[in-house]
């Protein structure tokens, strides 16, 4: 079971580090990482360890990263005994994640999340993976970590955009987690908050670890969301928060995307325009991203997250003539939802343009991600 730890300071994470069973300890740190914060590079106090920088961001989940990754820590003296310390964010994390699960049949891992997604979400469940030809998470494993370590402090040098694409899966616990929600309503710490998700998704992974029933809740907004992030290049967080809202339009579900609206007014969010700019989205090209997804299946019907209210979530099967169908009726968007749902007022979600009207051409066809061969 993946423990949950907060800590204080460089000298806190560095100290839990150097508590941590394994010999020597294999740091996969995000090159952006160890600019901002010298310190992370190791060496750990009164431990053996070797070193590899990762490409910043979406760049380290590709076969060339994975691969350097792993001859990086096999010349510096891996073996059954190590330990795998992923510091960076959600990307880092997944990388680094498939590493320790293939690097000799599997080793250990801990991490050090620094990014308020990855602090919220995606340093917890132990889904590595990889992108391959434009398209999310193809190759992959389940690896959960041993320990989560949390330093906050991460948070003041994380970029707006960074910033702002966590709140994004904040907003989607926020519609499966009423303690979640509440948390977010009452202006809790961002910090706290985080954590709460974090805990609330750990809960969700231990009754089911292989991603086979109930744990697929937690791709509410992902199948259009990762669709959206390949097209369009947006941040993670940001293409979640975007397909759960056209899920829900889509679906008709308007007390969550009142639920919605409140939560992003909490925390100061606006969609903006839309990625695709006027019009309404570009069904096709979602779909066929959609097919490929992982959450399809084997007869190509798309098993989707739909979201009621209140916290209820069910699965629900739907084929792609069904949901296009659905997609063409919800935009643009009426009334019901909320103003920061259709992207009038607070402040915009990055990536996607300034609020208001007006046209942002879409790319020309799908946009490979980034790093991918």
């Amino acid at each position: 079971m993946t423990a949950i730890v907060r800590v204080e300071g460089p000298g806190g994470v560095l100290g839990r580090l150097a508590r941590s069973p394994g010999e020597p300890l294999l740091l996969c740190v995000d090159s952006r990482v160890a600019r901002l914060h010298p310190w992370a590079r190791g060496p750990v106090p009164g431990r053996a360890s070797a070193l590899h920088l990762a490409p910043a961001g979406e760049g380290a989940k590709s076969f060339g990263a994975w691969r350097a990754c792993l001859e990086a820590f096999l010349e510096g003296g891996a073996v059954r005994g190590s330990r795998v310390v992923a510091v960076g964010g959600g990307a880092v994390g997944d990388m680094a994640c498939l590493a320790a699960a293939t690097l000799l049949r599997g080793v250990p891992w801990t991490a050090v999340p620094t990014t308020l997604l990855a602090m919220a979400d995606a340093a917890v469940g132990g889904k590595g993976a990889i992108d391959v030809g434009g398209f999310k998470n193809q190759v992959g494993a389940f690896h959960p970590p041993s320990e989560v370590v949390v330093w906050p402090g991460f948070l003041g040098t994380l970029p707006d955009r960074e910033r702002e694409s966590g709140l994004g899966e904040v907003v989607k616990c926020c519609l499966l987690s009423p303690a979640v929600r509440a948390l977010v309503e009452r202006g809790a710490p961002l910090a706290d908050t985080a954590l709460a998700c974090a805990r609330y998704k750990l809960g969700v992974v231990g009754r089911d670890p292989r991603d086979r029933g109930g744990r697929m809740r937690l791709n509410l907004g992902h199948t259009l969301g990762h669709a959206l992030e390949s097209l369009f290049g947006l941040p993670h967080g940001t293409a979640v928060l975007w397909g759960t809202a056209l899920m829900l339009r889509a679906l008709g579900r308007d007390g969550a995307l009142r639920e919605m609206d409140a939560a992003m007014g909490a925390l100061g969010l606006s969609l903006g325009r839309p990625p695709w700019g006027a019009g309404p989205p570009p069904v096709e090209a979602l779909l066929r991203f959609a097919a490929r997804d992982k959450k399809a299946g084997p007869d190509g019907v798309l098993r989707v997250v739909d979201c009621r209210g209140g916290g209820r979530a069910v699965l629900r099967r739907m084929t792609a003539g069904e949901l296009a169908g659905r997609l063409r009726g919800a935009w643009p968007p009426g009334r019901r939802d909320g103003g920061r749902v259709r992207g009038a007022g607070g402040r915009r979600a990055p990536g996607t343009g300034a609020p208001g009207p007006g046209p942002a051409p879409p790319p020309p066809g799908p946009r490979p991600a980034p790093g991918s061969p």
